[in-house]
């Protein structure tokens, strides 16, 4: 999976998290559901 960004999700709630075999572009472009996209960072507190 070196050929750009996946994406990490849970397809169903109660499914299991899994790694898109397609890149997120492609994730994107071909799925007619999705409707936007929430990018998170954790950071550890000092």
């Amino acid at each position: 999976m070196d050929d750009g960004v996946h994406l990490l999700h849970a397809p169903k709630p109660g499914t299991k998290v899994q790694v898109t075999e397609k890149t997120l572009a492609e994730y994107i472009k071909s799925s007619k559901s999705v409707k936007g996209l929430i990018v998170v960072k954790l950071i550890e507190p000092e």
